[in-house]
């Protein structure tokens, strides 16, 4: 069975030993879910555990970020439409890099 590693219960060695040894990695973790799953706890985590290894973390929301400043999106009046409005806005955004990907 194995153990979790905790702020208190990993060792010295392997902290030192990461932390001397990677001083230029990057990692890039994405997350999806589906709506209304609580993806901002599971970030919460990971952000918890890359900080032990000396790893700052920054969260880019795809939707808010990018697709937002990339679309016309027409802010519903219920939080049905905003959704509907941004998970569009997201798919012609997709297939117009599809288009552009398959030019080169």
């Amino acid at each position: 069975m194995s153990e979790k590693i905790s702020k208190n219960n990993y060792s010295e060695f392997e902290h030192d030993w990461i932390s001397n040894t990677s001083t230029d990695s990057e990692i890039i973790i994405g997350l999806v879910g589906a709506v209304g799953t609580d993806l901002k706890k599971v970030s919460e985590i990971i952000r918890e555990r890359l900080i032990q290894y000396d790893y700052q973390s920054k969260e880019i929301r795809v939707s808010k970020q990018i697709i937002k400043e990339l679309s016309n999106i027409e802010e519903g009046s219920n939080a049905y439409e905003v959704i509907d409005s941004y998970m569009t806005a997201g798919n012609q955004l997709r297939k117009k890099l599809a288009i552009i990907q398959s030019l080169h």
